[in-house]
């Protein structure tokens, strides 16, 4: 038993220290043409993180592709809906990307100024409006009274007006809840009328307000980076808070431990090869381009 632990042991400490870091100086992802005609989208970009999947989301449609090994990616996708033509491009590893797509044009995006009344006894409880701050994951529940749900969950769909960008739905919660959720990266005012139907044909429509308002401030939460070792992997993964997500690290001052390095990802890894006590600050950046930074001491023994 004390053989199979020691190689266990022995096993993560290889396996750590041949980890592949993305270099501290990788660029973020960026957009080289993004355009929808006639529900067709395209979007290429490049610097995503290689092999990872990069999506493109409208409020109300989701496409993807996987990056190639050196970050290009080419998102195509038919029956692509995006009424007020915005999308986020992310890779949820670097900076994301709110862009205008070319060649689409925008859906009217006033919600009607009195909704139908209900077809049955399914009906949308009104909503009081939400407030969000831009960059923070959000979610707004819709609720109903009086649905059948005999058949399956109520089905909700998008009716007019503007979903916060970033934000996707409506979408169901349960057999006969809804929610528009997601991060929203934009700020601004939104109405939009959703419509539900139930099991038995029964509809309804109502509108609501989200307010997304600036994002809290950018700051690094990670208050310390405990002690390294030499000729032992060490890796800690930093954490930041607030801004517009994602974020790219930097090593912006002062001496890191001979052997480490500050990925773009975010992580302070590498095999130390000398003793001593070391002093450094590193940096993360938003998508919107806001900086935070924090000092970190380590000590290798």
């Amino acid at each position: 038993m004390l053989r199979r632990v020691l190689l266990s042991a022995v096993a993560v400490l290889v396996a750590a220290s041949t980890l592949i870091f993305m270099p501290g100086s990788a660029n973020a992802l960026t957009v080289t043409r993004a355009e929808l005609k006639n529900g067709q989208l395209r979007v290429d970009g490049a610097h995503a993180a290689p092999g990872i999947f990069v999506t493109v989301t409208s409020a109300t449609s989701s496409a993807g592709v996987r990056s190639d090994g050196s970050g290009a990616y080419h998102v195509q996708a038919s029956n692509f809906r995006a009424n007020d033509c915005t999308v986020v491009v992310s890779d949820r590893q670097t900076l994301s990307e709110t862009v205008t797509l070319s060649g689409c044009t925008p859906t009217s995006t006033t919600p009607p100024s009195t909704n139908p009344p209900p077809t049955g006894s399914c009906v949308i409880s009104a909503g009081a409006p939400a407030t969000y701050h831009a960059g923070d994951l959000s979610t707004y529940f819709m609720l109903t009274k009086g649905c059948n749900a005999s058949g399956g969950p109520v089905q909700w769909a998008f009716a007019a007006g503007r979903i916060p960008v970033g934000m996707t739905g409506p979408d169901f919660q349960g057999q006969t809840a809804g929610a528009v959720s997601g991060t929203p990266t934009t700020e601004g005012t939104y109405d939009f009328t959703v419509r539900v139907t139930d099991s038995v044909g029964a509809t309804d429509t109502e509108t609501f307000e989200i307010t997304i308002v600036a994002p809290r401030p950018l700051t690094v939460s990670t208050a310390t980076a405990p002690a390294g070792v030499v000729g032992r992997a060490y890796q800690i993964n930093l954490a930041a808070d607030g801004g517009v997500p994602g974020y790219l690290w930097s090593h912006s001052a002062g001496t890191l431990p001979p052997g480490l390095q500050v990925t773009s990802r975010g992580a302070l890894a590498g095999v130390p090869s000398a003793r001593g006590t070391f002093t450094f600050t590193v940096g993360v950046t938003d998508s919107r381009g806001t900086t935070a930074k924090a000092a970190y001491t380590v000590t290798v023994s």
